[in-house]
Formats: structure tokens, C-alpha cells, sequence
């Protein structure tokens, strides 16, 4: 978050969710899932699960999330100065 995030990202306005404007949106709302699921592994969780479980399985959803993402951007973003 510290180096894409706030470099970056935070400076660009948004369409409708925070990171949009660098497709970004889905990792951003991961970091956050992450924070909740560990903050309150009984309440919060992901497909059904919960605890480590939850936390295992939403890995593999980011990961799929990062495969795709890499593969609508295979080439790093330019940075606007």
C-alpha cells in the first residue's frame, strides 16, 4: 500500500471505487478484506469460511485476481509526474 497506494494511486481521482482509476480497485478492497478477516476471524470471512480457512482461499482468489490483472496490463503503468 505504501509504495503503490500512496505514490501513486491516492493522487488520481476515482470513478466509483478507490483505485479505479489504475484498475487497482480489487487489491485495494483485498488489503482491506485481509484486515477484517484478521481483526475478526469468527465474523468475517470469505465463500463460507472463516479463520485461517477463509484467509487460505481468499490467498488463491487474490492471486487469480493478480493473474488476471497482470494479463490486462502486461506492461508497468506510466507514471504521471
Amino acid at each position: 500500500m505504501k509504495e503503490v497506494y500512496w505514490t501513486e494511486v491516492s493522487i488520481h481521482q476515482s470513478s466509483v471505487y478507490v483505485g479505479d482509476s489504475h484498475d487497482m480497485h480489487d487489491f485495494i478492497g483485498a488489503y482491506w478484506s485481509y484486515e477484517d478477516m484478521m481483526d475478526s476471524p469468527n465474523v468475517i470471512g470469505f465463500n463460507g469460511l472463516y479463520g485461517d480457512a477463509a484467509i487460505k482461499a481468499f490467498d488463491e482468489h487474490v492471486r487469480l485476481t493478480a493473474a488476471e490483472w497482470l494479463t490486462r496490463h502486461p506492461e508497468p503503468p506510466r507514471i504521471q509526474t
